[in-house]
């Protein structure tokens, strides 16, 4: 007889196998589909430069949320977050508005 704890081993290593089955299919299938999407969305542009703006743009603006609002990415660490004036702060706003601002 085997141990419960080799059986929630064996079942925790199957899901997670499954997960990357499911994650891996859907960057295939994205990489497979790609330049059809990119030619519906985007017909005639650069392709390579167009995704680089977009990637660039889409970290840039991760970096800084978590720069200037720690709290809204979550991260409850970050210097401002620490700071005695800023505690309890709503931050949810200001990133609605950030958002709204840069559409």
């Amino acid at each position: 007889m085997r141990s419960t704890s080799f059986a929630k081993s064996v079942l925790t290593n199957i899901l997670m196998g499954f997960l990357i089955l499911i994650l891996l299919s859907y960057v295939v299938g994205l990489g497979i589909l790609l330049k059809s999407i990119l030619d519906v969305v985007a017909p005639g542009e650069d392709y390579i430069a167009l995704l680089n703006s977009f990637m660039i743009y889409f970290f840039s603006r991760g970096i800084s949320l978590s720069v200037f609002y720690p709290t809204a990415s979550g991260n409850r660490t970050g210097k401002f977050a620490s700071s005695s004036d800023r505690e309890g702060e709503d931050y949810s706003n200001a990133v609605v508005e950030i958002i709204h601002f840069s559409a």
